[in-house]
């Protein structure tokens, strides 16, 4: 009987000792981070507005990727004094990657809803942005994801004014592939003048500069060209405030250049808009949505080097 009971007992401490293995085998430490971006987005008043970031993490399988694990998420300051809550869509993995610290980092791509709706305009600009996510356990992340702009409105489109033909121009900033650039044409669906008074990008952090803005003819211009060739003075961070007095006649239609300028280099592929202009002497506002340029990114050695890039652990 006695020996029964000793290994019994040495049974149980096995066990114990096991399960606490597996317990530690299972707390491993995940990294993650993300590239700061500019971030801009534009919902009519009832409606809900779909936006998404990527993560990056060095692990496929973990916590911080399984959807059902993620309980609450907001977009807002570093200090949470302005937050925008969010409801999980989706995380699916992209073909995103690359290496740091000896490390392979896949993408994943968050898709959120911003469930507000209104009846009046709001907005929220973020210079700073930080993505929060509460999982099971309340384990809380929080990243840098650059700058974030979300306005509600009251709709799409005009009824005057016509925008075709977009066409980013795409080069290097400090490693950083973004727009440096938007040609766009102005279309006239009326049998008055229309004056285009400024063309506002939708971002915290990056600005049309409307005042300087250049005349086009029809000859196609490659996307990739050198922004210098088409604005000798152009300067990256130098942002000239001034508005535009662009006439626009009866039926007719014009080509534009208009200078992209940041106040910090969180770079942009993607971006909405809203144009100013009178017409019959009135204000009016024609508000465009997110237009994606080109969806080539591409990252640097030194963008790499200067990621954050932050480790938990996963239970």
């Amino acid at each position: 009987m006695k020996k029964f009971v000793l290994i019994f007992s040495g049974i149980i401490i096995l066990l114990g000792i096991g399960a606490g293995l597996m317990l530690k085998k299972d707390k491993r430490a995940v990294s993650f981070t993300a590239f700061p971006q500019a971030h801009g987005y534009l919902a009519p008043y009832p409606e809900k507005e779909e936006i998404e970031f990527e993560i990056f993490f060095n692990s496929s399988d973990s916590l911080f990727t399984e959807a059902k694990a993620l309980r609450e998420a907001w977009i807002g300051n570093p200090e949470k004094e302005e937050l925008l809550p969010l409801e999980l869509l989706e995380i699916r993995k992209t073909d995103n990657r690359f290496q740091a610290k000896g490390e392979t980092f896949r993408g994943f791509c968050f898709s959120f809803l911003v469930p507000l709706l209104s009846e009046e305009d709001l907005e929220l600009t973020l210079p700073e942005a930080h993505l929060f996510l509460l999982y099971r356990g309340n384990k809380e992340i929080s990243l840098p994801v650059g700058s974030f702009a979300f306005q509600k409105i009251p709709a799409f489109g005009s009824a005057e004014l016509y925008v075709t033909r977009l066409q980013g121009i795409v080069n290097e900033i400090g490693g950083c592939k973004t727009l440096t650039g938007i040609c766009m044409s102005f279309r006239n669906k009326t049998a008055e003048e229309i004056i285009i008074k400024n063309i506002e990008i939708v971002s915290a952090t990056i600005r049309g500069e409307a005042g300087k803005a250049v005349l086009l003819g029809e000859e196609e211009i490659p996307s990739g060209t050198d922004i210098r060739e088409l604005l000798p003075s152009y300067e990256p961070f130098v942002h000239e405030a001034g508005a535009a007095s662009i006439e626009l006649p009866s039926h007719g239609e014009i080509r534009i250049l208009l200078p992209v300028k940041y106040s910090e280099l969180h770079p942009a592929n993607r971006l909405a808009f809203r144009i100013d202009y009178l017409h019959l002497g009135e204000e009016k506002n024609y508000y465009f949505n997110e237009f994606t340029f080109f969806t080539d990114r591409r990252h640097s050695k030194e963008r790499i080097a200067a990621l954050l890039i932050q480790t938990d652990e996963d239970y």
